[in-house]
C-alpha cells in the first residue's frame, strides 16, 4: 500500500513533504501508550516553494519539445528526457495547443 501511495506522489514534490509528515504522525499516533496529537496534516510545508515547470524549462526547451513530439516521440521519453513528469508534458502540449490554435 504504501508503494502505490508514493508512486502516486512521485511527481508532487509540493505534496510528498506532507506525505512523509503525515505517515510520521500516523505512526505516532497508532504507537501503544502515546497519546495522538491533533494536528492538520493539510498544509505542513508552509516554507516549501512548489517549482514550477516554468521554473524549469525555458522557451527553447518547450518548443524541442513540441516539436520532438510531433515528430513522434512518445511522452515518457520526453518527460525522461527533460526530467519532467509525463504529465507535465501533456500540460506543455495542451498550452502549445491552446496558443497555435489547433484542434
Amino acid at each position: 500500500m504504501l508503494v502505490g501511495l508514493l508512486r502516486a506522489y512521485l511527481n508532487r514534490g509540493d505534496l510528498l513533504h506532507d506525505l512523509g509528515e503525515t505517515t510520521c504522525q500516523l505512526g505516532k499516533a497508532l504507537a501503544p501508550g502515546e497519546a495522538p496529537t491533533a494536528r492538520s496534516v493539510t498544509t505542513m510545508a508552509a516554507s516549501y516553494r512548489q517549482r514550477r515547470l516554468a521554473d524549469r524549462l525555458d522557451d527553447n526547451q518547450v518548443q524541442a519539445i513540441v516539436s520532438a513530439f510531433e515528430h513522434g516521440t512518445p511522452r515518457w521519453q520526453l518527460a525522461e528526457r527533460y526530467g519532467i513528469g509525463v504529465r507535465s508534458v501533456g500540460r506543455i502540449l495542451w498550452k502549445y495547443r491552446q496558443r497555435s490554435g489547433a484542434a
